[in-house]
């Protein structure tokens, strides 16, 4: 569970992102305001992703392929096979490129942060998913952010 703030565009929200492993690699997410509010209720399996509700004004084909892609990258760790690897020469990071259907996609993973972007059509689109931990090594903050258009997702895990 989550406490998150989402800013899109030039709406905002916050409340509680609730993630829950149903099988293996199979998750419900649920975002409810703090009044109670359900914002979207989603499912990501081996089968694909599922949008089981969704509040109508983001009831958008655009939007929905992103909360696809952000709620994916949260739980599934991206398969690097047959990948190619490189290490960045300014601060030696390492970067992988994976061909794609449609282009290539390219990570580049450091100390706290998850660089994704892909390259499709000759449009670049990216994301960064940041991590913040505290001094026991634990989650503290995660962030993403995307690059081309006005959407990033602050969250912090609700200590049990």
């Amino acid at each position: 569970m989550f406490q998150t703030h989402i800013q899109a565009f030039d709406k905002e929200f916050s409340g509680l992102l609730l993630v829950k492993k149903t099988q293996k690699e199979q998750y419900r997410f649920v975002f409810l305001t703090h009044t109670g509010m359900k914002i979207f209720d989603a499912e990501q399996s081996n089968k694909g992703f599922q949008m089981h509700y969704i509040v109508s004004f983001l009831d958008k084909k655009m939007i929905k392929k992103v909360l696809s892609k952000d709620l994916k990258m949260l739980v599934q760790t991206p398969n690097f096979a047959e990948s190619s690897f490189y290490k960045h020469r300014k601060d030696a990071s390492l970067l992988v490129k994976r061909k794609k259907q449609s282009g290539f996609e390219y990570w580049k993973l450091d100390k706290q942060q998850l660089i994704w972007q892909e390259n499709s059509s000759c449009l670049w689109r990216g994301t960064v998913l940041s991590y913040f931990y505290n001094g026991e090594k634990r989650l503290k903050h995660l962030r993403i952010k995307h690059k081309g258009i006005k959407l990033s997702w602050d969250l912090e895990p609700i200590k049990r």
